[in-house]
């Protein structure tokens, strides 16, 4: 028996509907393979084949679940199955092996796929409402969360640690169907190198799957770090559907001739938004940062188009799931923030009160904000020409940033 792709799906599929906690493998394997006589998968050959080769695609994904749930808070799931278990403890694995139907296993799993120290964010925060994941279809994110492990082959403790700091981040901003305003600011701070761009495209494709229509981000001063990020994005978020035209595949565009086409474009198989998910318009390109929009309003919504019901807001969730996902990449650069915030200027009141947008500046130590240490204190101002001004034509505003990282997330 060979790792094929319908095992596979069936082992993810079997572990991804444990959605209260671990349960009976074999039950699982049964319900979602539909031969309770011969089964493709049984605990046993799936003990045995990941406990073989670790690395193989039943073994990350095996693992992959395995960390998620040696991490996991007692109440994150809503249905506290961890009896007390401390999380990353010999005593939390043995609870999972034993409600999977593998305590027969225990010595070899363990062996195989050690309990890991799974790196959290540490967050300073005031109170504030959960909303996130209740309502949301995470469509990008489990995609680029698959595409990261299977593509990139991030390990999964890794992917873990991702999939935590993004959620700490985005559960502390606004839930974009929320009726009334909300602004906020955060600091984050990363090291240089440490997954800056993963970990904002992440909370990107979080933030598109929770309902947010506009995207900013600023990319530094220079063309080549703006079209390094745009690339970097579209590779793996936008994906093939959203940059070339679905009418027409054979169209030329951006990356026609870029090496990496084929390989590490992400492909999601059909329209975002076939698929329930919510289809991005890019508008910027590779080598084309942003343009004042001769249509204004229509570039960046068109509510005519957009709205599936007319007498509830652009935020309400019909209107939302009907609505596509703007993306700009545009430079820190005076003469094109000017055109940006002349564009969102102009964008009647309503929509500017209804759009829920975010901001995210890749390198917020250049000319955005300043870092002031005055006696014993370290003070952070705003800076620069146009990012602040662009950042007050935010109606409902979390600002999020760090020494490389500021992400505002609005309605406009």
């Amino acid at each position: 028996m060979s790792d094929t792709i319908t095992e596979l799906q069936l082992l993810e599929q079997a572990l991804g509907g444990m959605s209260m906690g671990p349960a009976s493998l074999a039950s699982s394997l049964v319900f979602y393979g539909g031969q309770a006589d011969n089964p493709p998968l049984t605990p046993d050959n799936v003990l045995e084949r990941i406990t073989r080769d670790a690395g193989s695609a039943l073994g990350r994904a095996f693992q992959l679940k395995l960390v998620g749930w040696d991490h996991e808070r007692g109440d994150e799931s809503g249905h506290d199955w961890t009896n007390g278990t401390g999380r990353n403890t010999a005593e939390r694995r043995t609870l999972i092996l034993n409600k999977l139907g593998l305590e027969h296993g225990v010595d070899q799993i363990n062996t195989t796929f050690r309990v890991a120290l799974v790196e959290e964010p540490l967050v300073i925060a005031e109170q504030h409402e959960h909303w996130y994941p209740a309502h949301v279809k995470p469509f990008y994110w489990d995609r680029y969360l698959n595409y990261l492990d299977k593509k990139r082959r991030y390990e999964p403790a890794g992917l873990v640690s991702l999939d935590l700091a993004t959620t700490q981040t985005i559960s502390r901003l606004s839930d974009p169907q929320r009726p009334e305003a909300y602004q906020s600011k955060g600091l984050v701070v990363g090291y240089v190198q440490s997954g800056k761009t993963t970990n904002f495209t992440g909370l990107i494709a979080k933030a598109i799957d929770s309902g947010y229509r506009l995207v900013i981000v600023l990319s530094g001063t220079q063309n080549m770090l703006r079209n390094q990020t745009q690339r970097r994005i579209d590779m793996e978020l936008v994906g093939k559907e959203g940059i070339r035209p679905l009418s027409d595949p054979g169209q030329a565009h951006d990356y026609d001739d870029d090496p990496d086409w084929e390989k590490w474009f992400i492909e999601y198989g059909d329209a975002p938004r076939s698929l329930e998910g919510t289809n991005i318009t890019r508008l910027t390109g590779e080598t084309q940062d942003f343009k004042l929009l001769p249509r204004g309003l229509d570039d960046i919504l068109n509510p005519g188009l957009e709205r599936f019901a007319e007498d509830r807001p652009l935020y309400a969730l019909e209107n939302l799931e009907r609505s596509n996902a703007r993306l700009i990449v545009a430079k820190k650069n005076n003469p094109v923030l000017k055109k940006l915030v002349r564009n969102l200027q102009g964008m009647p009141e309503m929509v500017r009160e209804q759009v829920p947008a975010v901001i995210i500046d890749d390198d917020s130590m250049e000319r955005l904000i300043k870092v002031v240490f005055r006696g014993g204190d370290v003070i952070i101002e705003f800076a620069g020409d146009r990012a602040p001004e662009l950042m007050h034509e935010t109606e409902r505003k979390v600002t999020i940033c760090d020494s490389l990282f500021l992400a505002a997330l609005a309605r406009l």
